[in-house]
């Protein structure tokens, strides 16, 4: 599952216009983003592939505004001591981490928060998603 959502938002990235060293800032990019970055298990480790995704999508949105980014950690539920919120705190952490220090994203503008397993329900009202990952969502201008 985690390949086919990661593929999926590496060919949606694709499709966006990628900015090159020499290619010109374009204003027209610099829209909102809302897009997850998945984990095997109770990892809190980013994968190459959701590395790959991110720095994508931190090069689609380079020279625009960053008024402000959200990062929402999930987990499902965790066995033993460690707790479903204190994974998805990590991780959240973790993805704020790197985005303040990969992609180049102010950390004054980032809100890092973390559910556990809290709002865990699908559409259909079933209790069963997969609560393994992370939702950022990027508030981004044209300067």
């Amino acid at each position: 599952m985690r390949f086919v959502v990661i593929g999926l938002a590496a060919l949606a990235l694709s499709a966006c216009s990628t900015a090159t060293e020499e290619a010109a800032f374009d204003p027209a990019a610099c829209y909102d983003r809302d897009f997850n970055v998945y984990f095997d298990g109770l990892s809190t480790d980013i994968s190459p592939e959701a590395r790959e995704v991110i720095d994508a999508m931190g090069e689609n949105l380079r020279g625009c505004y960053i008024e402000s980014v959200r990062v929402i950690g999930a987990a499902d539920a965790a066995p033993g001591a460690v707790t479903s919120e204190e994974i998805s705190e990590r991780r959240a952490i973790v993805l704020g981490d790197y985005l303040a220090q990969r992609v180049g994203w102010p950390r004054s503008r980032m809100t890092v928060a973390a559910l556990g397993e809290r709002g865990a329900v699908t559409e259909e009202g079933l209790n069963v998603p997969m609560r393994r990952r992370v939702r950022i969502i990027v508030d981004a201008r044209a300067p």
